[in-house]
């Protein structure tokens, strides 16, 4: 169920696709409604008040199953879900978009001692800092900042302060792949300088900034909760996949178009039609396929010889023919009719035989 009409991917896209979204709709909203179902559903399951938020996760395949269903528009929860699994699920939203909620041609102005010096000493210069970020980057700042000041308030119960969180959420908000390898461990450290020093100092009325108001919804109430656990059916039809998988690896005829090898020769040993060759021995003993009875021609009804048929495959007759072919009886030549125009040429002559000649 999605009382909010969303049946797009909202993990794994751009702020920018996920707004497109639900533009239409909620024209208004300043982040995300997913994301803010998820900060919704945290409290709403008490997680601000549960030690270890947003550092112990939740179980694996809840999450993957969740991004999964939410993905599809499905956005359900079941009633005695983990806190934690939303809470994991907020940050996987945050560390999985393509462009940081900081980009990256505003990292250095985030990550920057200065600026966490002067956040520190002067409140005042946080708005100038939060204005030069897009309108979606700047919302979702503020909206994930303001949270973290909420959970850091409960910290004796949390145990989580204001550093642990800023250690968490700096590694998803502020990221650089091109820094250098032997200044990356201080770049980290002034990034979670500034996480930590905007929980501390952002003012509460910054809110005031980002529009969260949703016609029809009732505030805090976040994911719908139901009674049957919709992981349970998303695990079983993940088993369902894979058996099929491991089926059609193990019975590829079963799935497949073509015929296997068994059933092309069992075919071609049962048919009465095919070319057939006789095996001929050279002066030297090797074995020499030639052709014979290519086209089922018969002597005695010429107008009854079946349609001519190119060779595609060999299949040896067994039978012993003499050492030289000059020796055949003339009946044997009467019953023979030689094609060496279609044969392949290697079979024509042989290299083996390059100095010999092969009178038919």
């Amino acid at each position: 169920m999605n009382m909010f009409e969303i049946n797009q991917p909202v993990f794994g896209v751009s702020l920018e696709t996920v707004m497109s979204y639900q533009k239409e709709k909620y024209p208004e909203v300043s982040v995300p409604i997913i994301f803010l179902l998820m900060r919704d559903t945290v409290i709403a399951l008490k997680g601000e008040t549960t030690e270890g938020i947003f550092r112990i996760p939740g179980k694996q395949e809840e999450v993957d199953g969740y991004k999964e269903l939410f993905n599809q528009g499905n956005y359900e929860i079941y009633k005695e879900c983990s806190c934690h699994t939303i809470a994991g699920l907020f940050k996987s939203f945050v560390r999985e978009l393509p462009s940081p909620v900081i980009p990256l041609n505003c990292y250095d102005k985030f990550v920057d001692e200065q600026t966490v010096d002067d956040i520190e000493n002067d409140v005042s210069k946080i708005q100038p800092l939060l204005d030069c970020l897009p309108p979606i980057n700047k919302a979702m700042t503020i909206f994930i900042i303001n949270f973290l000041q909420l959970i850091s308030s409960y910290e004796e119960k949390t145990k989580m302060g204001i550093d642990n969180l800023a250690m968490v959420f700096s590694a998803c908000m502020l990221i650089n792949d091109n820094i250098d390898p032997f200044s990356a461990l201080t770049k980290t450290n002034v990034a979670k300088s500034c996480i930590a020093a905007l929980i501390r100092h952002l003012p509460e009325d910054a809110m005031k900034q980002v529009n969260i108001s949703i016609e029809g919804y009732t505030p805090l109430s976040g994911i719908t909760q139901v009674d049957v656990d919709p992981i349970i059916q998303y695990i079983e039809n993940k088993q369902l996949e894979e058996q099929t998988k491991l089926q059609t690896k193990e019975h590829p005829k079963a799935f497949g178009l073509f015929r296997s090898r068994a059933q092309s020769q069992s075919k071609k040993r049962g048919s009465n039609e095919g070319p057939t060759f006789a095996r001929s021995v050279s002066k030297e003993g090797l074995a020499v396929p030639s052709f014979q009875n290519l086209s089922g021609f018969n002597n005695s009804s010429p107008s009854q010889a079946s349609p001519h048929k190119r060779v595609t495959s060999v299949c040896f007759t067994g039978q012993t023919v003499s050492k030289s072919i000059e020796k055949e009886t003339e009946a044997e030549k009467k019953n023979q009719i030689w094609d060496l125009n279609l044969a392949p040429r290697a079979l024509v002559k042989p290299s083996f035989l390059l100095s010999k000649t092969i009178t038919v």
